[in-house]
């Protein structure tokens, strides 16, 4: 039927580029609607059980399709680099030593948007909030480790360093060097003696 429509304009002469371009749109767009199998089910407005249940699955694939665009972070690229400009100035400044610091009072300090946090970490540091703060805290850790003098007890450190407990701390530092932070220092001290040997 759009065929002959456009076919008859066209023939008749009176249309002008303009509708011939929104004409063809239209067109393109009926041509894609009629790809989707959940749009084609309910334009048949067949009843039967077999079409419901194609019109779901295709529901449930439309919903995945959109699950995954809805992780697909976008943000612009002049807003991504501010908050990396603040998140800089917030590792510079040692803000993650807060014991008590949670993501609302770090939206909160840096003015980011709490529902672009989560993402704008994964996609800049892969990491969540969580894995993002222990981690500068574990390679603060670190660093006063490899100081040739501890100011601070192994003990004291966990709560140095800004975790809240010292079985924590030893966890995630475990987790990530793969040995208690007494075993870690010990070990680089050996080497360290050895190179100047």
């Amino acid at each position: 039927m759009i065929f002959s429509f456009l076919i008859f304009k066209i023939e008749v002469g009176d249309l002008n580029v303009y509708e011939f371009l929104k004409l063809i749109s239209l067109l393109l767009f009926l041509c894609t609607l009629s790809q989707f199998p959940a749009l084609k089910a309910i334009y048949k407005t067949n009843t039967s059980k077999e079409s419901i249940d194609h019109v779901k699955k295709s529901e449930l694939h439309l919903e995945s399709v959109s699950a995954v665009q809805k992780t697909a972070f976008a943000l612009p690229v002049e807003v991504e680099y501010l908050y990396r400009q603040k998140i800089e100035f917030f590792i510079r400044s040692k803000g993650f030593l807060d014991i008590d610091l949670n993501r609302e009072q770090f939206c909160e300090q840096l003015d980011i948007k709490k529902n672009y946090l989560g993402p704008f970490l994964k996609k800049c540091y892969k990491r969540n909030f969580n894995g993002f703060i222990n981690q500068l805290r574990l390679h603060y850790a670190n660093q006063l480790l490899l100081q040739e003098e501890l100011q601070y007890t192994i003990e004291d450190l966990s709560f140095v360093c800004g975790f809240n407990s010292r079985a924590s701390f030893y966890r995630n530092f475990i987790s990530e060097y793969g040995c208690p932070p007494h075993k870690y220092r010990a070990k680089i001290q050996g080497e360290l003696k050895k190179t100047l040997v």
